[in-house]
């Protein structure tokens, strides 16, 4: 029984960039005119139909330039669903494109998570400007009253500065656990997962 061809890595981003092209309702003499003021030169429609059938090495302002008129990403433009083949007969699972691309749900989700807890910082940090603001007026009222700078000033203790130090602390504390997650979840990942390959290319 004969096995199944697996597509090669220009397979898949010619598959990628056929659908995403159909998508936008342009033809593939379009898209390779639309790729010159990237390029600096048009791609035949026969440029186009060759590299959507896998029949060309891709550059790397190539990518960029198809990525950016398809309205996708560089990563988007290379996952693949199934497993690729390399030039050197390395078949790639799936995941491990995936984790190379960074282009995963945990990925996606750890930084869901961090917008949502800077979108909690930033009311909080409007919260303190209107406290802050407040004061400012209090403090002018207190000074008004008492009529002196120096009495005044035993009104105003530096609450500004104790909420300014809570909401760094915050912020510092997320962006540091970001960071180190960042850069060793990856890396984790990575690992594992082209120790599994290694074996099962043998």
């Amino acid at each position: 029984m004969e096995s199944l061809k697996v597509p090669s890595i220009e397979e898949s981003i010619g598959s990628n960039m056929e659908a995403l092209r159909k998508n936008l309702g342009i033809s593939q003499a379009e898209l390779g005119r639309r790729l010159a003021s990237y390029l600096g030169n048009p791609w035949s429609r026969q440029a186009v139909s060759a590299a959507v059938r896998g029949g060309r090495a891709f550059t790397a302002v190539e990518l960029i330039a198809i990525a950016a008129e398809l309205n996708t990403t560089i990563p988007q433009l290379l996952q693949s669903s199934e497993s690729i083949e390399l030039p050197g007969a390395r078949i790639m699972k799936p995941e491990h494109l995936a984790a190379v691309l960074v282009y995963d749900n945990d990925s996606l989700e750890a930084r869901l998570r961090l917008l949502q807890a800077l979108t909690i910082l930033e009311r909080s940090y409007k919260d303190i400007s209107n406290r802050a603001a407040a004061q400012s007026l209090v403090i002018a009222s207190a000074k008004a009253a008492v009529g002196s700078q120096e009495d005044a000033q035993l009104l105003s203790p530096d609450e500004d500065s104790v909420y300014m130090s809570a909401y760094m602390g915050g912020l510092r504390h997320i962006v540091d656990e970001w960071s180190q997650a960042a850069a060793t979840q990856p890396k984790r990942k990575l690992r594992n997962l082209r120790q599994k390959e290694d074996q099962d290319n043998g």
